[in-house]
């Protein structure tokens, strides 16, 4: 696997990424490994040291996703990179040699797996497998159309966040991650690969365990800025509307409480009324 470098984005979740590594030193003893960390007391570094394949990269406080995994990109030498959240766990169905296979032997460039979530019963047991195309009507409302995910090798536009592409088609034909976005990043990425051609695929037969943590200092930074950068996201993609695999989402879904109540439901909050009722 000389040929292959793992990106890793992290950010304030030590405890997950030090699940993580060891899990892919198991399969892949000796392929690179490439970590970004803007977390506010970088710890990659501590963790990784006494493993020469193993690289940080030490990034200002907060850069986000786009322009962290922007900056791994850069950094990447070989012929192929594979994006891993630091919150995945490799197992033995994460076979990242399925994944070049498929690109060494056909016209994809990305390709991309299936992440298996913990059940109630604290085992990884759920399966789940997303890929659809991306589909904008005459009236700007972009949907994914998800599609079979059951057999062979299946032509899509958008995948997961774990998958293996050639460097060079995402470096210099895609042009990496729009990096405004420090989160909400994942559907612009996929549209824009969409509009530069880029051929994306997905395999059900390579696999990652998913174990979500979210610290405390972690959630706070993700939950506050969650309404900004989907609003972003609908001015950037300018669309009036984004149908996923949670239900159909309007810009003001994610206005707060007095915009949607003044403006999207037309109504004088009680303060104003009686104001102007004075004034009259």
């Amino acid at each position: 696997m000389n040929d292959v470098t793992i990106a890793v984005k992290t950010f304030e979740r030590p405890d997950s990424l030090r699940e993580m590594l060891p899990s892919i030193r198991k399969l892949y003893p000796e392929v690179k490994i490439l970590i970004a960390d803007d977390s506010k007391k970088p710890y990659v570094e501590e963790i990784v040291q006494g493993d020469p394949n193993m690289e940080a990269l030490i990034l200002p406080f907060d850069v986000g996703l786009s322009r962290g995994r922007n900056e791994l990109l850069k950094k990447i030498k070989t012929k192929y990179f594979v994006l891993c959240d630091d919150d995945f766990i490799f197992f033995k169905e994460s076979k990242l040699e399925r994944f070049r296979e498929i690109l060494e032997n056909s016209d994809t460039e990305l390709i991309g797996g299936g992440i298996v979530e913990k059940s109630e019963s604290g085992e990884y047991d759920q399966p789940h497998y997303y890929a659809g195309n991306l589909v904008m009507d005459s009236e700007r409302n972009l949907r994914i159309d998800f599609v079979p995910t059951d057999q062979g090798t299946i032509p899509c536009d958008i995948v997961l966040n774990f998958f293996m592409a050639e460097t060079d088609a995402v470096l210099n034909k895609v042009g990496g991650w729009d990096p405004r976005f420090k989160i909400v990043e994942h559907t612009p990425f996929f549209w824009n690969a969409k509009k530069k051609n880029l051929k994306v695929a997905f395999t059900p037969s390579v696999m990652v365990n998913h174990n979500p943590a979210r610290p405390q200092r972690y959630f706070t930074f993700r939950k506050k800025r969650l309404n900004k950068y989907f609003l972003l996201f609908f001015k950037v993609m300018n669309i009036r509307s984004w149908t996923g695999g949670w239900g159909t989402r309007y810009p003001h879904d994610y206005q707060s409480r007095w915009y949607r109540f003044v403006v999207v439901q037309k109504c004088i909050p009680n303060r104003l009324a009686q104001k102007f009722k004075r004034s009259s």
